[in-house]
């Protein structure tokens, strides 16, 4: 009874350390046409509205709070209201508890750390992401208050004269990181798990 009280403990004071801790998650975007921002704890759920709006022309910017202690996704609904289509974003984060993809606490749009679907948010993404080139190539020129080394992103089959109506589900991954003193404090719990183990069999 006594070492299931001790786990017990351990992981409520681990829990405890992660709740003392907000991460956030800043947001910039352009869309060709019009978006609408979510943050999810499950990657086949749309989740909760950050934010929406329309016009490629404007910057948009949103923060948002994760959860912590599990992997949160950035879904992005992307709709084109007819020519190229385009979504350009950057996204950064308040904290170390919490990586993109790419082992960073700052992520742009790229056809590399980012999926889409057609279809929705089912846990399935196709086609393949492709990029219409960085900040600053035509027809939209450069967004000044997004990352320069952002691209404009859409799915393969339809960046370019896309049909009116046509919706982009675009997804990324923000992963959380166990905090170090975490990690210490579980290794020191199961050392001292170990010692009473050894000491009951030596009695």
């Amino acid at each position: 009874m006594k070492i299931n009280a001790l786990v017990a403990a351990l992981l409520l004071t681990a829990g405890a350390g992660n709740l003392a801790h907000a991460t956030t998650l800043s947001s910039s975007l352009n869309v060709d046409d019009k978006f609408s921002l979510y943050i999810s704890t499950d990657d086949s759920q749309l989740g909760t509205l950050v934010g929406s709006a329309q016009g490629w022309e404007y910057t948009y910017t949103f923060d948002a709070v994760l959860t912590n202690g599990v992997t949160n996704y950035i879904h992005v609904v992307g709709t084109n209201l007819g020519g190229p289509a385009g979504f350009l974003g950057s996204f950064s984060l308040s904290d170390s508890n919490f990586k993109f993809a790419n082992g960073t606490n700052t992520l742009t749009t790229n056809a590399s750390d980012w999926k889409v679907s057609t279809t929705g948010f089912s846990g399935a993404f196709s086609p393949a992401v492709i990029s219409g080139g960085a900040n600053g190539v035509s027809p939209w020129g450069n967004r000044t208050n997004n990352s320069p080394s952002a691209q404009w992103i859409w799915s393969s089959n339809a960046q370019n004269g896309a049909p009116a109506g046509a919706k982009a589900y675009f997804s990324a991954t923000v992963a959380a990181v166990p905090e170090p003193e975490t990690f210490a404090m579980l290794l020191a719990g199961l050392g001292v798990l170990g010692t009473v183990a050894r000491r009951r069999k030596q009695q």
